[in-house]
């Protein structure tokens, strides 16, 4: 192993920083303290290989098995210790909002649009802002034509016709049902 790190050292002159570290024990999403490009090398498991992870910062909040989540210092070191990516940046923290009531339309990806009582508590919730005020009905026909479509990066879905796909922000990609 030490001959491998070391091969690894010359051939990229970077300096590693080993860490052998357990699923839960993965390191806290911080900035790096000197401008120095640095490795993670992390191990979940003692059956699995090591694996570099670049040492550049840039945080995402990812899911572990069991729904607890954690902020990661790139997607590389929360892949690693098997998080599912929620979103870039740093988890945000419980967000403190005033009871004001100051209605705006938002809608969290893949659902349909909700009225929260203020902006604050919307991305508070994780939903995207759409306008201000309460949101407006979409009557959808019950007509079932089947569409295939996609929303933001999600996998492509089947939806009922191409209303309701628009409804939810999906963007159709062709008639009929996804295969």
């Amino acid at each position: 192993m030490s001959g491998t790190l070391n091969s690894l050292l010359a051939a990229t002159a970077v300096t590693l920083a080993c860490f052998v570290m357990g699923q839960a024990d993965i390191a806290a999403a911080s900035p790096p303290s000197n401008s120095v490009q640095t490795l993670h090398i992390t191990q979940t498991h003692a059956s699995r290989p090591l694996r570099a992870c670049p040492r550049i910062y840039k945080p995402v909040c990812g899911k572990l098995p069991g729904g607890v989540t954690k902020s990661f210092s790139n997607s590389c070191v929360a892949t690693v210790a098997g998080a599912r990516i929620v979103h870039r940046g740093a988890c945000r923290r419980n967000t403190v909002c005033t009871r004001e009531y100051r209605p705006v339309c938002a809608r969290k990806p893949g659902s349909a649009a909700r009225t929260y009582p203020n902006a604050c508590v919307a991305r508070a919730s994780g939903a995207l802002f759409l306008y201000r005020g309460k949101c407006r009905p979409v009557a959808c026909p019950m007509i079932y034509r089947p569409v295939c479509a996609k929303y933001r990066g999600q996998p492509a879905k089947t939806y009922g016709n191409s209303c309701s796909a628009r409804a939810v922000g999906a963007i159709v990609i062709h008639r009929g049902a996804c295969s």
